[in-house]
């Protein structure tokens, strides 16, 4: 009886060992990351916004427990991981879809800057056309009026 209670007690304190050394080992990272620079709170604004709203996401139920031999359960901390893969992935997808947007953006424009120069092209040849079309009746007038003069 006193070995069971005996047993249950150390089980306690190598859980709340496993907890406060887990609790610290998030600090530790915390810190860690802040430091290098690479925790998402550095992340641009406008890429955060593109990433789904946490409602859109399908909830995982994770649940950390420690065996009997004390080892951790890293279910929480391989999720946490996949996420942050995701959201990388999700980030650099749409760098890449923004860079190709600009890309289709500046051929419109250009495409746009030769329609228009084709337009100006086209106006002003039709212009020359009525006026070759003029100067073609002028000189079928002046040839008609030579004609009349030379029978007469």
């Amino acid at each position: 009886m006193e070995d069971e209670k005996k047993n249950k007690r150390n089980k306690k304190k190598k859980n709340k060992q496993n907890v406060n050394k887990r609790a610290d080992d998030v600090i530790a990272t915390e810190v860690a990351t802040s430091e290098d620079g690479n925790h998402i709170g550095d992340g641009d604004i406008a890429q955060i916004s593109q990433v789904p709203d946490a409602n859109e996401l399908q909830p995982i139920n994770v649940v950390e427990t420690v065996d009997e031999s004390g080892v951790e359960n890293k279910s929480s901390q391989t999720s946490e991981a996949l996420l942050e893969e995701t959201i990388k992935q999700l980030r650099d997808e749409n760098g890449s879809y923004l860079q190709k947007e600009a890309g289709f953006e500046e051929t419109v424009r250009r495409l746009k800057t030769e329609n228009e120069a084709h337009v100006q092209k086209e106006a002003l040849l039709e212009e020359r056309i009525v006026h070759l079309g003029t100067e073609h009746e002028s000189h079928i007038q002046n040839e008609a009026l030579l004609e009349e003069k030379l029978l007469h």
